[in-house]
């Protein structure tokens, strides 16, 4: 869903009003098609009609995705297997198999681009999941990937013309991820406390 400046679910004017979007996208993953919400006059939206939706914390294509990267950072390749799984994942979609669609673009790539690749395929199958976060500090690209402002379609527009713009979108807040002690979790002081031969992690 898009919507901009006056039109309904768009922006209402005020970055301080809950439920709507800030990059000009509304996530409709996991929500119920009967559910809906309609704008209240304070400017904030009000669930009008809402149907629950079972929630899950553990998909199969976890596993699927989880063993092709495994695969290949074993020995760089992939193997039957290791193709057999992202086909999976990819054939419930609708799409192509890897094989076919790097086929039409000059033939699977090697090395880091293949790795780039994977990683990719796992990105689009778990977005708006809350994996993201994870995924880039599991592979020690965090601060690359939270390091520019992320771009956004110009909510503050009114118009489509003044809409469909990428501007670098508006935060509350500034990123932040220092290297390497994001990469960790504090330890508990507790635990410390337990155990006087634990290290606290670098940074905390």
């Amino acid at each position: 869903i898009k919507a901009h400046k006056g039109e309904p679910q768009g922006f209402t004017g005020s970055y301080d009003n809950e439920y709507q979007s800030y990059n000009g996208y509304f996530c409709q993953k996991w929500v119920n098609k009967q559910s809906k919400m309609t704008l209240n006059s304070s400017g904030n939206y009000s669930v009008s009609t809402y149907m629950s939706y079972v929630f899950p914390y553990m998909r199969i294509a976890e596993l699927y995705l989880s063993y092709a990267e495994a695969d290949f950072e074993y020995d760089g390749t992939l193997s039957d297997y290791g193709y057999e799984c992202l086909n999976k994942i990819r054939s419930r979609c609708g799409l192509p198999t890897f094989q076919d669609s790097w086929s039409r673009a000059g033939g699977i790539p090697s090395g880091q681009k293949l790795r780039d690749i994977i990683r990719r395929e796992r990105s689009i199958e778990f977005m708006l999941e809350g994996r993201r976060f994870h995924d880039i500090r599991r592979w020690k690209i965090a601060e690359e990937c939270l390091r520019p402002i992320p771009k956004a379609w110009n909510i503050e527009g009114d118009t489509p013309e003044k809409f469909y713009k990428l501007v670098d979108m508006k935060e509350n807040d500034t990123r932040i991820f220092t290297t390497p002690k994001h990469y960790w979790l504090a330890i508990p002081n507790s635990q410390l406390n337990i155990n006087g031969q634990l290290v606290q992690n670098p940074g905390y």
